[in-house]
């Protein structure tokens, strides 16, 4: 097959992987995104599916096979069903919704496609951090339970942050493609998911100040933004350039424009005693390391925290209060003291730990911060107290 087929296939394997996981994405985000969620989708779907192998394999359940995948993604695409049937009210998808869904497959797409084209300009697995990360992914589609044995270091486990190369070889055992092949598509899966997630977080943003085709041409330059933008360090293209590690300021090596002394990875090293990346020169070095996978991850973080904050009190949660019954009025006090937004994030805040170490960290204190945030200082969408994290239900 030709790099194309094997891409639109990979593709459209993605695009069945993101409809199984849409109704679950709905009852969760609801109207509170303009897409109903519809970006986070895929997303979703791998965190779900990934995690549940990883729970499966750790505590030596059921091994890390294909057909344990397909059966994990079978019994979650029979959760979807019964939520699409009996959360999801009729009427909840609208005619406009699918407009922007297809807008939202046709920007991953493109934004895939684009990536696929521009790794194929030297798509072999070498060199920084390639190896390693292509090892580890190797080691767990090799193990049969977790942690994955040590590619160095015979007799002992991996330890390191390996989730985001688990969801890697999920995909790669789901999609039914070897490694060597799946490892170029990943990164640009990876892209396209940080092109459409935001998207849809900046056009949310917007759309309550301004009108929906400026919120989404917003979306449009906050995706390009965070996804392809840099810093200012693109000035020192205008200098004589200077060696690694030794920053000079620009101001004192003046020159005409010359991109033969510019090296870009000085762009995340001119900050002294710091690794300051960004997202285009990962994407660019294209090592699916840690910080690489969280990158989708992370945006799904931000975008609960924004429906957190959207969220209304619920009529449920009212009607829950007059009962005296053990499980409505357990969902009520946990909807109340916000217990289920502290398990998501506290959740989210393990996935990240678990993709890149210090995401953990960060994530951690951000979701610290967040929680006792509506606890004490009190928002609008907490005006009563309380709120449901899943309007549907």
């Amino acid at each position: 097959m030709t790099w194309l087929t094997i891409s639109l296939l990979w593709y459209f394997k993605l695009v069945v992987l993101g409809i199984v996981f849409l109704p679950i994405t709905i009852a969760f985000f609801g109207d509170r995104l303009v897409d109903k969620g519809y970006a986070f989708s895929k997303v979703v779907g791998i965190l779900l599916c990934s995690f549940t192998l990883f729970v499966l394999g750790v505590f030596k359940i059921a091994p890390f096979t294909v057909i344990s995948a397909f059966t994990v993604f079978g019994g979650f695409a029979i959760i979807n069903m019964i939520v699409a049937k009996k959360v999801i009210p009729k009427g909840t998808i609208t005619a406009r919704d699918v407009r922007i869904w297809f807008f939202i497959e046709l920007l991953f797409l493109c934004s895939f496609l684009f990536w696929v084209v521009v790794r194929g300009q030297e798509p072999s697995i070498r060199g920084l951090e390639k190896y390693m990360d292509f090892g580890f992914i190797n080691a767990i589609l090799r193990s049969t339970y977790f942690p994955p044995k040590d590619i160095w270091l015979v007799g002992h486990f991996i330890n390191y942050y390996y989730f985001g190369h688990l969801s890697a070889a999920t995909l790669t055992l789901l999609f039914q493609v070897t490694s060597d092949i799946s490892y170029n598509l990943i990164l640009s899966t990876l892209f396209a998911m940080g092109i459409t997630q935001t998207w849809s977080l900046v056009a949310t943003l917007l759309t309550s100040m301004t009108g929906r085709v400026k919120a989404y041409f917003g979306g449009l330059l906050g995706a390009f933004l965070l996804n392809l933008g840099g810093n200012l360090h693109t000035i020192y293209l205008f200098t004589k350039g200077y060696g690694t590690d030794t920053p000079i300021p620009f101001w004192k090596i003046w020159s005409v424009f010359s991109p033969s002394t510019y090296w870009y990875p000085n762009a995340t090293r001119f900050i002294p005693f710091t690794i300051h990346e960004f997202p285009s020169y990962s994407y660019v070095v294209a090592d699916l390391h840690g910080h690489v996978f969280d990158i989708p991850f992370v945006l799904f973080t931000i975008a609960c925290m924004l429906c957190i904050l959207k969220t209304v009190p619920s009529k449920h949660t009212a009607a829950f209060e007059k009962e005296k019954k053990f499980l409505p009025m357990l969902w009520s006090f946990l909807s109340q003291h916000h217990i289920w937004s502290a398990l998501l994030l506290g959740s989210m805040v393990g996935i990240h730990y678990m993709t890149n170490a210090f995401d953990g960290i960060v994530y951690g204190a951000l979701g610290w911060c967040f929680y006792f945030s509506l606890q004490f200082l009190g928002n609008c969408a907490y005006n009563h107290g309380r709120c449901s994290l899943f309007p549907h239900l």
